[in-house]
């Protein structure tokens, strides 16, 4: 009877301090989200258990429950009501009967069908929903999550690009196989997420390049992550995982491949390849082999590069790349061993009697292939 006498927890700022999201006409509402719960336990609900719930991802509480639901259905879905994919139905589920596609018109590129482009706080609250969200909520939320998710990478705008992926990938990483699987949407997710890979100079600034593709391949690496179900076949009684490695090739090829012959000269672009490409050689496995003949001479040029100690971070990178090659392609190291020999031995020539702690960091790392190659790969039959 005395509820009219309790004082709001917290009150909009703070609210947007602990969500990490810019201010905005979404705080009413979502107060009142927070005063239903804490009128719910009136006994329990505290400012500090409320900051805690919202703040640490693995604690998925009431309060967290509860404003995930709000903010899907009050406040994300009807700034994305116009922006609904053509390739997957209301369900969340892929489209697989033939439909025409809609006549192009300039209102698709117009602010007054994205106002989501406005709303900032937009994507900081779905970064927050993602953050704090576990499997059981994915699946319950699949078919509002999906239409933001794919209308932002989507995107002509290189930002908005990189940011997609990212909350891809963050959805990705709790969602679970067998619900990609019932909904067939891995195609979806490809075609969304692999023609960021082709955006490079000239044509796209370079520090946009990077940005969209330090995110684009770590989205595409919990994709294939997701498809590893061995627990569960398809419909042709095939299991996923061939498809999965099928997906990793494609990225090795028409991603890091294809984007080093074409930038080649930009450092930076070159240490964001390298970097990526020692994740999906990891996710490969010993099925990395197949791509020796173009992987080790691509990172044999960056470490002979005479010119590298002016930018170390891109030989620890390549040199990083290196380690998990010959780690994962031990039983074809012995018919590259020159190769391997030539970029360690290069490198370690050109950065000599250079001071400095990013290159100590390389030697000590050339160290480590120089013993992996060695002990590891040359020594087996």
């Amino acid at each position: 009877m005395d509820a009219y006498t309790l004082k709001p927890l917290l009150d909009g700022k703070r609210l947007a301090k602990e969500l990490s999201a810019k201010p905005g006409p979404w705080m009413k509402d979502a107060l009142e989200v927070v005063m239903a719960w804490q009128l719910r336990n009136p006994d329990t609900a505290t400012v500090e258990g409320a900051i805690e719930e919202m703040k640490n991802a693995r604690m998925h509480g009431e309060l967290t429950a509860s404003l995930t639901t709000h903010f899907l259905r009050l406040t994300i879905r009807p700034l994305f009501s116009k922006n609904q994919h053509p390739a997957v139905t209301a369900q969340g589920r892929k489209v697989t009967t033939n439909v025409l596609p809609k006549n192009l018109s300039m209102e698709q590129w117009d602010e007054v069908t994205k106002p989501w482009k406005k709303d900032e706080c937009a994507l900081d609250i779905l970064r927050w929903i993602l953050n704090n969200i576990d499997e059981k909520a994915v699946e319950q939320h699949w078919p509002l999550l999906l239409p933001p998710l794919l209308s932002i990478t989507d995107d002509t705008d290189t930002k908005f690009k990189a940011q997609g992926c990212h909350l891809i990938s963050l959805l990705l990483q709790h969602t679970p196989p067998s619900l990609l699987t019932r909904t067939g949407l891995s195609e979806v997710f490809e075609g969304a997420l692999l023609p960021c890979l082709g955006y490079l100079p000239t044509l796209t600034p370079a520090d946009e390049c990077i940005a969209l593709l330090s995110e684009a391949y770590p989205a595409l690496i919990s994709l294939s992550r997701t498809m590893q179900d061995p627990g569960r076949r398809s419909s042709t009684n095939e299991d996923q995982t061939p498809r999965r490695v099928k997906l990793l090739d494609t990225v090795v090829r028409k991603g890091v491949l294809s984007a080093y012959v074409n930038c080649s000269e930009n450092v930076d672009i070159v240490e964001v390849l390298s970097r990526n490409l020692g994740l999906l050689v990891n996710e490969l496995g010993v099925e990395s082999t197949k791509h020796l003949k173009h992987v080790l001479p691509m990172l044999s040029t960056v470490l002979s590069n005479p010119f590298g100690h002016a930018h170390p971070s891109s030989l620890l990178a390549a040199t990083n790349a290196l380690q998990t090659v010959i780690l994962n392609g031990w039983p074809r190291m012995a018919v590259n061993k020159g190769e391997v020999l030539k970029s360690i031995t290069l490198c370690w020539l050109h950065i000599h009697g250079e001071q400095s702690v990013e290159l100590e960091e390389v030697r000590k790392e050339l160290r480590k292939n120089s013993a992996h190659a060695e002990g590891r790969c040359w020594a087996r039959p």
